[in-house]
């Protein structure tokens, strides 16, 4: 290898790792972005916050962090689930225009065939402001009326669990959306989160890499071995297990972030989020998101 070769490839390297160096400093600036209460000073939002606070805090002693569902007898580790028929996805999405007004969608599918088997819209309109960590205050209430009217049509297909795209456990206090809707409705949920909320020591730029050393360990084994979900625990600074970051296979790069919602276990939500999965979301978030964007885009716009 002559000298200039040598140089030229001396600069594709330092090119490299300055491009990741800024890649991981905007991540962080996001992290910190995303944490950051730009109303803090406002006694009335303190007030609001401190009574949103209190009330988490009343509900968290509801939440069940075990299997206690019929739907959830008999699940082996092979991620098979006997017992469960039903299983449903809320998301909400909002106006581009106007971001007071959105549509909450719950889809019904089938398990294990993940065939659609009923969606319903409820149009809904934001009272309250998003602030990082409140996110149920905004949007549990719409989701909750649209699950009752769900149950009165659907009493036969009625969900056994339902995926939440939000978090469940896996929040600054424990209690995100997941769990909120969970313990409000009396369902089973999971959290399911598309990015990693980062607190208690948990960042982007730490457990992703850790994420991947797992995944290119299950590819570098052989036969079915080689693929399957992939797991990584999420363990704040604190001790306590948020989460998983999930694949349900060796072929996504960029996991989901699944954690308790309500009247489930870790293993089993994860294992049950994985068993969900024809993409990199689990199949129920995926269609109430895509047909929740389509309703306002056909509807709303």
């Amino acid at each position: 290898m002559n000298q200039t070769t040598l140089v030229q490839c001396g600069c594709a390297v330092f090119v490299a790792s300055m491009v990741l160096a800024v890649k991981m400093l905007r991540s962080r600036a996001r992290d910190r972005l995303k944490t950051r209460d730009p109303d803090g000073a406002s006694p009335q939002l303190q007030q609001k916050k401190s009574q949103w606070v209190a009330e988490q805090g009343i509900l968290k002693q509801r939440m069940v962090e075990q299997d206690s569902a019929k739907c959830f007898e008999g699940v082996t580790t092979a991620g098979c689930f006997p017992n469960l028929k039903y299983v449903g996805g809320v998301d909400i999405s909002f106006l581009k225009a106007d971001p007071t007004r959105a549509v909450a969608c719950v889809a019904i599918l089938d398990f294990p065939n993940l065939s659609v088997l009923a969606v319903r819209f409820k149009e809904v309109v934001m009272t309250e402001p998003y602030i990082a960590g409140f996110l149920a205050f905004r949007e549990y209430a719409g989701l909750q009326e649209l699950l009752q009217e769900v149950k009165t049509e659907f009493p036969n297909i009625f969900p056994q669990v339902i995926l939440v795209d939000g978090n469940g456990k896996l929040h600054y206090r424990g209690f995100g959306l997941a769990s909120h809707l969970g313990v409000v409705c009396d369902i089973p949920t999971i959290g399911i989160g598309k990015n990693l909320l980062c607190f208690d020591g948990l960042e982007r730029h730490i457990e992703m890499p850790k994420f991947d050393v797992q995944r290119q360990a299950r590819l570098a084994r052989s036969g079915s071995e080689a693929d399957g979900p992939v797991i990584h625990p999420l363990v704040g600074n604190s001790g306590v297990t948020w989460g998983n970051a999930m694949a349900f296979s060796t072929k996504i790069q960029k996991p989901v972030f699944v954690s308790v919602g309500h009247r489930v276990s870790l293993e089993t939500a994860t294992q049950l989020a994985a068993g969900c999965c024809k993409y990199r979301l689990p199949e129920p978030v995926r269609q109430a998101d895509l047909l929740s964007r389509e309703y306002v885009r056909n509807n709303l716009s």
